[in-house]
């Protein structure tokens, strides 16, 4: 009866060990599913934009006349100004900037920065030496220019998430 009783449990406590071991899982598959996907969607997020960006530095850089003398000088003719001011429109860009290596506007969408200086230390000891910079962050609605352009849903919101990314181009400037 001893042999009875030791094998019936045995049988217990593996069916206890198993219903442990699944609600373990099921607890660990809950925490993954809650935690990881927002680490992992900005991550591919940014990969995606950055890839956007390069894109665009081409596009730019292929578009200009002169790509040289408009990033070093900051002079555009109205052709490359016509493309640059079209960009919001035809992109999900919503703004755009051209800066020379010392940190100051030369083009912008916005023609009231132009001549100003990106004084933010990433720009120092990043862009300027070569380096992308990006950053993603939650803004105002009033910050986005031409928003129903981009997006159908603007009356729930007050903020939206967005990345400012910075392209230098060696030698010449940053897009």
């Amino acid at each position: 009866m001893t042999q009875d009783n030791r094998g019936a449990v045995n049988h217990r406590l593996k069916w206890i060990g198993i219903s442990i071991l699944l609600i373990s899982l099921t607890i660990g598959c809950g925490w993954g599913i809650y935690k990881l996907p927002a680490p992992l969607v900005d991550r591919m997020l940014k990969v995606d934009i950055l890839k956007q960006a390069e894109l665009w530095k081409r596009r730019v850089v292929l578009h200009l006349e002169d790509p040289e003398s408009a990033l070093k000088t900051g002079v555009i003719d109205a052709h490359d100004a016509e493309f640059l001011a079209a960009m919001p429109e035809a992109s999900d860009v919503y703004r755009f900037k051209l800066l020379d290596s010392n940190g100051r506007v030369t083009w912008s969408t916005r023609p009231t920065e132009v001549g100003s200086v990106e004084n933010r230390d990433f720009f120092r000891s990043d862009v300027a030496r070569g380096m992308i910079h990006y950053i993603q962050e939650v803004v105002p609605l009033s910050e986005i220019d031409g928003l129903d352009l981009h997006t159908d849903n603007i009356l729930n919101a007050t903020q939206h998430h967005v990345a400012e990314v910075f392209m230098p181009w060696p030698r010449m400037g940053v897009l």
